[in-house]
């Protein structure tokens, strides 16, 4: 009878130690989040996880657009900072990262968060030096990838970056497309654009980031009609 009891005992404090192990089930509390911030900047990842039993250990991957997803190296924390996002051909847009977390009782793995990187993809026209005739027209254009919340030009003469706006040769100093009409020498100089995006969980002080064209900027020689054109013969 003792036996019995003893045998009934154990069997009692076995399925109460399983339930306990059942209960204490590693879990992860909060998902990485996907993120947007401008080409070039800092963007971080974070997994939350409860219920570990013994050591917890991080491993962060990365999976570029149709790639397979690869583990960071040195990438074992909660969290992931993502440098200079967009830049070197690494961390570009549409790039997943996930965690794999393991206790003592096994691995589970975080669901995937996209990182966009909002970025000046390029300007018309391509050609980085135009001349016109005085009275004549040219339009610039900027390419983006991202939410545009806006769009800011501006002129430099050689004293200095100034900021357009609209009226007399210029239109469209707050669009995607900067029109100069009816120019003059005076219009000569670079023109560059400065873009606000939108971001996407990122700090409350940082819910847009700004990309300026200072490596596109466009040069623009306006020609007095009136100066002769002076051609030399060999």
């Amino acid at each position: 009878m003792k036996l019995i009891r003893c045998i009934w005992l154990i069997c009692l404090i076995h399925k109460i130690h399983l339930a306990t192990l059942v209960a204490a089930s590693l879990t992860i509390t909060s998902q990485p989040l996907p993120q947007t911030d401008c080409y070039g900047n800092l963007v971080e990842y974070s997994v939350g996880v409860s219920e570990t039993v013994g050591e917890v250990t991080y491993q962060w991957q990365r999976r570029p657009p149709g790639g397979v997803f690869s583990d960071i190296s040195g990438a074992n924390s909660p969290s992931l900072s993502v440098y200079n996002i967009g830049m070197y051909g690494q961390n570009i847009d549409g790039t997943e990262y996930r965690v794999l977390v393991t206790d003592d009782f096994g691995t589970i793995i975080s669901d995937p968060a996209m990182l966009h990187v909002n970025s000046i993809t390029g300007i018309t026209p391509v050609v980085v030096n135009s001349i016109i005739c005085g009275g004549g027209s040219i339009t610039y254009s900027v390419l983006t990838q991202g939410a545009v919340l806006s769009y800011r030009w501006d002129w430099n003469n050689g004293s200095g970056w100034t900021v357009l706006s609209d009226g007399s040769v210029f239109s469209g100093t707050t669009t995607s497309h900067l029109s100069i009409s009816n120019a003059t020498p005076d219009q000569s100089g670079s023109y560059r654009v400065s873009v606000t995006f939108t971001t996407l969980n990122q700090p409350l002080t940082d819910q847009t980031c700004i990309e300026t064209s200072f490596t596109r900027e466009r040069n623009l020689i306006v020609r007095d009609p009136l100066q002769p054109l002076i051609i030399y013969h060999r």
